[in-house]
């Protein structure tokens, strides 16, 4: 797939789920580490019919920062930057884009606290 780019050092889990059509990209960064059954999703659904666009769908990039971490389970959706040296708790649902040094979690992801790790 062209359109993922995974970052030099990067560890990614089994049973990782992505989708990069044409025209969007997802971006993982360097020295990151994935857990198992993380979903990284980059097409939405209108919320409203309309005759031109029915259902239509929206894509949008994703991008993950370097020394990043993802925990089981989470799910990042579409149009979502996570900056570097973040990490994103197990099960968590990603939702709206987040600065370096944020740890995540939830439904919908909220930050936690900053990552003050050295």
């Amino acid at each position: 797939m062209k359109n993922l780019k995974v970052g030099e050092g990067t560890f990614v889990n089994t049973e990782f789920r992505c989708g990069a059509p044409h025209g969007v990209e997802v971006i993982i960064g360097k020295n990151c580490a994935v857990g198992p059954c993380v979903s990284i999703e980059t097409v939405n659904h209108n919320l409203v019919w309309s005759e031109n666009e029915k259902l239509g769908v929206k894509p949008a990039s994703v991008k993950i920062g370097d020394r990043v971490w993802i925990g089981s389970g989470a799910i990042i959706l579409p149009g979502v930057s996570i900056g570097d040296d973040s990490v994103i708790a197990a099960g968590a649902v990603v939702t709206k884009s987040f600065p370096e040094k944020s740890i995540v979690g939830g439904v919908p992801a909220k930050l936690i606290r900053e990552n003050s790790s050295e």
